[in-house]
């Protein structure tokens, strides 16, 4: 349940925090109780070295404060205080089988009464490493495999493209290639149909 079509299914409140529905996304409210008000929940089934992405849009409410979405003991990135609704994302590598989903208010000190914190389009997807110095994995969605390019290779290579199948990374300030020159590159087998394509943003 991160898209809080209808309720907070599945997230649950701690360190002061209210958690509520508007406009089909999760408000989270501070009572002025607790640092770092925030809503968790629990992932399970995660395979113990697989790298995964964690994205989502969060954006900071009432009182404007440090807004943050994070996997539990691992550090993330993405805290901001932007009013509009803003992608962030993580990627990390599971060291258990479960790890926990938390989106918080991030700020050093227990808020006042009423801060509010404001997420949505929570997921955590199976991930395909990022090998480069910017280190922003590609997410799986629907099935694709992975297969040596040829035997003893350390090069592999991904398939099973469609519609439905497809490696997506979430936008990302990298992605900001500005006004300048800038090149993509990799290894890649053609398609049999014009309509094939390597990359597009």
């Amino acid at each position: 349940n991160g898209n809080f079509t209808t309720d907070t299914t599945g997230w649950t409140a701690a360190n002061g925090a209210t958690l509520s529905v508007v406009s089909e996304q999760l408000v989270i409210t501070s009572d002025g109780s607790g640092l770092r008000p925030q809503a968790q929940q629990t992932l399970t089934g995660l395979t113990v070295g697989s790298t995964y992405v964690l994205s989502g849009q969060s954006k900071s409410g009432v009182n404007n404060p440090s807004v943050e979405l994070e996997i539990s003991g691992i550090n993330s990135p993405n805290a901001h205080s932007s009013t509009s609704l803003t992608d962030v994302q993580q990627t990390f590598v599971a060291t258990s089988t479960s790890h926990i989903v938390i989106a918080k208010v991030d700020d050093s000190s227990a808020p006042a009464s009423g801060t509010t914190a404001i997420f949505d389009n929570i997921s955590v997807r199976l991930a395909v490493e990022d090998r480069s110095v910017n280190g922003n994995g590609v997410q799986v969605f629907g099935t694709i495999t992975k297969t040596k390019v040829e035997t003893g290779a350390d090069l592999v290579g991904y398939g099973g493209f469609s519609a439905s199948n497809y490696l997506e990374q979430p936008f990302n300030s990298d992605l900001d290639f500005g006004t300048g020159d800038f090149s993509v590159m990799g290894w890649v087998y053609g398609g049999d149909t014009s309509a094939d394509y390597i990359a597009a943003r």
